[in-house]
């Protein structure tokens, strides 16, 4: 729904129009007070039976509908004798009841101002709408009078696609208000008032039947958990639709007022996520978040529905990320969702609470490292930024609530303790928890060691007016009522930017430059870099570069990578992304490889400008502490210089974060030129190389670690920035003085910048834990009746450790020199490589063919071609799969491969028929926690028994 899909173009009210709308909503407004209070009053909250037919409940709302015989428009007190002929063809509705919340929730949740709260509003409620538009804006929200509104809209009804050849959709125009008013005893009380207009500009169209309508509600704070509703209303759909589904359909539509304050939960939720924690493409699979489906040929097709037509961000990310509803193992807790679709904001309902959780503590071991109960949020194949969110948590002393990201067999989880921030034995409200990067999501209770049971807990926890439930008991559990997410893609796709390596890639990761005292300064500078994640539509993300510019929390990048505001405000910035330790064993040159910490999941767009490719962007909160922690850059002043040293520190590819220090022939990065020309802009050239993604880093001076421009592109071996003082020329003319932050550097002190990056030291790298053997063998890979053998160790791990696989059997050097490695005197071998599979996944773990260069000799190995793997690997059951190079997946998993070609079986330098190995697995010291199951047949070797010499055996020649 977008105000391109009006007919209308906006209205310009007269004034006096502008008032005619005012005291219309007067009028109506205080008829309906009026008729509240005899409610209230003379009926004491009690319907006559003969004037009034229940027709809908839900929960505490129930809607009637008035008998024949009286007149429903005099009622309502219409002043338009039109509407009122309009209207009398329906009997007036009226809807009472009760919400659970606060009154100014209730108002927070009718209140749809402009188009996106429209849009916001009927997808939380359930409302079907096809299209909408604000036409006017009479009177809008304020700081003073944050709930007085007054609009004119136009809503397009949607019809479902197998009626729409017999029924056309229905349309209305209509003002309307919210605001508060008093009854006659001084209370306070919401008005929400639909009314259908006329103007000229805004006739009947051969396409719908237009619709007539007179809605008031009023809300009021009955106690302090619960909001009274009492709404008159009278609706003409037009046509010739008959009185019974009028009504029915009326009623449905008046029913969701009883989800109001649930969608002002869910707007203050989703403002959060974005304020909180809130050029790579990333193809999707487009589907509606309201209705879940792709879209068809056809606009109209099944599966539209009131978002189906937004024009942003409808096309949402890939299908390998899954929104789970999955029960724990005991099903005891109640797991709901909204919808199966795959939305930022996904709606549920995980809650435990009494006397479930309390007993489920209660019968947990102390200190076991096993939840008592989990659930599983997500689970898919490409990661995503998940960020939970709790409406209730209340833990028992000893509790401990952890979230974890669930990652494959050989890497350790990711886990975050909540308790750590919101500790047990207290109760909580509205808890948003940091943005957790995983593929597979879980929420976990463990109880502590040494905790005791509920039954034992202290009197002074006990909190009388908290309960997890809907009911008046007072009992420790937790709801979930959302999660928010931003999904990234595991194929690393990449847009066709304008970026330039040239020959060789001479960055290195950012950590590289902290030994040296000489770059360090160039290190903490580069710690003010971030790694955007921008959404782009039609299912598609890009990867940029950002920084700090300045002490509030303003960032800076390029115009074509975040343009408009719906971008910035969903744009994720992650900061510290890369390498905390300089090896060639550490690597982030991977698509989001090294994740960082994710500071914001939304970003202010304050400026752009498409010329000179810039956008000024600010966090939405706590912009200054973050600028603090990370340090932060100035623009300069003064032109660059050629010759001048420069480095840009940036996230090519969606990587960890890299700097361009050195080109191809070792010199350091310098300005070429200051008026190159290449891709349609002109700036500085550099030699530094940069790729897709390195868009919007900064180029940064040197000798005093000022930005002197702004990464813009590259080609031709030659990288072009837009100057830093042009840019602050073009802000200063749009009204934005980044000197009053603190984002200009003039020159005058060379040492000044340096001042802003705070101290850091590294994390000490961690120190590799020995690994002592536990399983030794030979064996032999043969080839037989046109098949070759594959060997198979089976085995069990009883806790996550780390683990190595060495195969060594290559007797060839890489320097052609012949060594009998296993002392068998024969010069038989194989390169051979290993597949590691875990029972009951469908993929294997890993594969390994070759040895990593710096293994080499380390463990007798004469060639790379002997495979050597070391890695984390968690407890379960698995199978190692010994085969001839070659092998396949499949042949690895059936023990055999089929030679249709010469196996990589060797006697000396010539094809064989039989090849020797020798196995060793290793686990780290300390207890052994393999239990190995199976075996291949083992090959009797003793070294001793040979005398020949290596060139009998197998001569060089």
């Amino acid at each position: 729904m977008a105000n391109a899909a009006s007919p209308f173009a906006p209205l310009n009210l007269a004034h006096h129009d502008a008032n005619y709308l005012r005291e219309l909503v007067h009028v109506f407004v205080q008829h309906q007070v009026e008729s509240y209070e005899r409610y209230l009053h003379d009926d004491h909250e009690r319907l006559d039976n003969k004037r009034w037919k229940q027709v809908l409940q839900r929960d505490n709302m129930r809607v009637f509908s008035e008998l024949e015989g009286t007149n429903p428009a005099d009622d309502l007190g219409y002043v338009n004798q039109q509407q009122s002929a309009e209207l009398a063809d329906l009997p007036a509705l009226l809807t009472v009841g009760q919400m659970e919340g606060s009154l100014d929730d209730a108002m927070y949740g009718v209140m749809t101002p402009n188009v996106a709260s429209m849009r916001l509003k009927y997808f939380y409620t359930g409302d079907q709408l096809a299209n909408g538009a604000v036409l006017a804006t009479i009177d809008s929200p304020s700081t003073m009078d944050p709930f007085q509104s007054l609009t004119v809209k136009w809503v397009e009804g949607y019809q479902s696609p197998m009626l729409r050849p017999l029924v056309s959709n229905r349309d209305f125009v209509y003002m309307e208000a919210t605001g508060f008013t008093k009854l006659s005893d001084g209370e306070l009380v919401g008005y929400h008032l639909l009314h259908s207009v006329h103007f000229p500009q805004t006739p009947k169209t051969r396409s719908n039947t237009r619709g007539t309508m007179s809605i008031c509600g009023l809300y009021r704070q009955r106690n302090h958990s619960a909001v009274d509703l009492y709404c008159r209303a009278s609706v003409n759909s037009g046509g010739r639709v008959a009185r019974s589904i009028g009504v029915k359909y009326a009623a449905v539509s008046l029913i969701s007022a009883r989800k109001m304050i649930r969608c002002a939960h869910l707007k203050k939720l989703t403002w959060l996520l974005r304020v909180r924690d809130s050029s790579i493409i990333i193809r999707g699979e487009a589907k509606c978040i309201g209705c879940g489906q792709k879209p068809g040929i056809f606009a109209t097709e099944i599966g539209s529905c009131s978002l189906c037509k937004r024009t942003d961000d409808s096309n949402l990310r890939s299908a390998t990320f899954t929104p789970m509803q999955i029960d724990d193992t005991n099903n005891t807790g109640t797991i709901s969702a909204s919808d199966s679709s795959e939305s930022r904001l996904h709606v549920v309902n995980i809650a435990m609470g009494c006397p479930e959780f309390e007993t489920a503590f209660d019968s947990a071991t102390p200190g076991s490292s096993s939840p008592f109960r989990s659930f599983t949020l997500t689970k898919g194949t490409g990661y995503a930024y998940v960020a939970l969110h709790l409406s209730k948590l209340w833990m028992p002393r000893g509790a401990s609530v952890v979230l974890r990201a669930v990652e494959g067999f050989d890497a350790p989880d990711r886990t975050l303790n909540l308790s750590t921030s919101s500790p047990s034995g207290k109760p909580y409200g509205n808890v948003l928890a940091q943005p957790l990067l995983a593929k597979e999501f879980r929420l976990e209770f463990y109880r502590n060691a040494g905790s005791p049971n509920t039954t034992k807990i202290d009197a002074d926890i006990i909190a009388s007016s908290f309960s997890v439930t809907d009911s008046d008991a007072t009992c420790f559990g937790f709801v979930v009522d959302a999660y928010y997410y931003v999904l990234m893609d595991n194929d690393n796709p990449i847009s066709a930017t304008d970026e330039s390596i040239c020959a060789a890639d001479n960055t290195k990761e950012a950590i590289c430059y902290y030994e040296d005292s000489i770059t360090r300064t160039a290190f903490l500078a580069a710690r003010s870099v971030a790694r955007l994640l921008i959404p782009k539509g039609s299912g598609a993300s890009a990867g940029c570069t950002a920084w700090l510019l300045g002490n509030e929390g303003h960032l800076m990048t390029n115009y074509h990578c975040v343009s408009t505001d719906d971008e910035a405000s969903s744009t994720t910035v992650e900061f510290m992304a890369e390498a905390d330790v300089c090896s060639d064993s550490v690597s982030c040159t991977s698509w989001g490889a090294c994740p960082g910490n994710v500071v914001s999941m939304s970003v202010d767009l304050i400026h752009a400008d498409e010329e000179l490719d810039y956008a000024l962007l600010k966090l939405p909160n706590d912009g200054a502490d973050i600028a603090q922690t990370y340090g932060y850059l100035r623009l300069k002043t003064r032109d660059g210089v050629v010759g001048e040293q420069v480095y840009i520190p940036q996230h090519p590819l969606y990587q960890g974060k890299r700097i361009a220090m050195v080109d191809d022939y070792t010199n350091n990065v310098a300005l070429l030129s200051l008026s190159a020309s290449s891709c349609g802009a002109t700036g500085y050239s550099y030699s530094g190389d940069t790729q897709s993604g390195s868009s919007g880093s900064p180029v940064i001076s040197f000798s005093d670690h000022g930005v002197i421009a702004l990464h813009h592109c590259g080609e031709m071996c030659a990288n072009t920035g837009i100057p830093a003082k042009r840019i602050i020329a073009d802000l200063i003319l749009n009204g934005i003085d980044v000197a009053e932050f603190d984002g200009v550097d003039d020159g005058s002190n060379a040492l000044t910048n340096a001042e802003r990056f705070p101290a850091y030291i590294p994390p000490a790298p961690e120190v590799a834990q020995p690994l002592t053997p536990r399983l030794t063998m030979n064996g032999a890979i043969i080839l037989a009746s046109s098949y070759v053998s594959v060997d198979s160790v089976k085995f069990t791990l009883n806790s996550d450790t780390d683990i190595s696989f060495d195969v060594l059997s290559v007797e060839i050097a890489d320097n052609e020199t012949f060594y009998d490695l296993n002392g068998d005197c024969r010069a038989s071998y194989l390169d051979s490589m290993i597949y590691l599979f875990a029972d009951g996944d469908s993929e294997a773990v890993f594969t390994v063919d070759d040895s990593p260069g710096d293994t080499v000799n380390e463990d007798g190995s004469v060639s790379y071609r002997d495979p050597y793997k070391r890695t984390f690997l968690k407890q379960g059951s698995y199978t190692l799969a010994i085969a001839p190079t070659g092998a396949s997946e499949d042949d690895a998993r059936a023990g055999k491969t089929k030679a249709d070609y010469p196996p990589e079986l060797y006697t000396c330098r010539t094809r064989g028929s039989y090849g020797s190995y020798k196995l060793q697995i290793s686990s780290t010291i300390g207890d052994n926690p393999f239990t190995f199951t199976s075996l291949p047949a083992a090959v009797g070797i003793n070294p001793a028994s040979c005398s020949k010499g290596a060139d009998t055996i197998c001569s060089s020649y």
